[in-house]
């Protein structure tokens, strides 16, 4: 969640495809800082990428998440496993209901949007804090 631009962001995504995992895949995707003129473009052209990959669900935060999921939205993803949220506590509450036992998150996006605090959140959620 440190670091994001087109190339890391499909770098990721391909390694967790990869990633031997008991449960189901989840990512949560946010917004790719300091792309220019070019920042939705890229945006939706992951959003493309995403949607043929092996998810369970895709969570995307904020604005530029938002363009993100209008790329898997038009792709056919109709459904509960597209989660749009505002914030990153949403993504978090999203999340809690959804992940069982095994299942696996990707948390990817420029460090300034902070999902961090998703992971935090859930691994109190995991410790039965919260």
């Amino acid at each position: 969640a440190y670091n994001a631009n087109p190339m890391s962001m499909r770098a990721a995504l391909r390694n967790f495809a990869e990633l031997e995992v008991e449960g189901a895949r989840w990512l949560v995707l946010g917004g790719m800082k300091e792309l220019g003129a070019a920042e939705r473009e890229e945006h939706r052209g992951l959003g493309t990428v995403v949607a043929e990959g092996p998810w369970r669900g895709v969570v995307c935060v904020g604005e530029m998440g938002g363009w993100i999921a209008d790329a898997i939205a038009d792709a056919g993803w109709r459904d509960e496993r597209l989660i749009r949220c505002d914030s990153n506590e949403a993504a978090a509450q999203a999340l809690k209901g959804r992940l069982r036992g095994g299942d696996a998150v990707l948390l990817k996006a420029s460090r300034a949007v902070r999902l961090e605090e998703v992971a935090a959140v859930m691994k109190q959620v995991l410790e039965g804090r919260s």
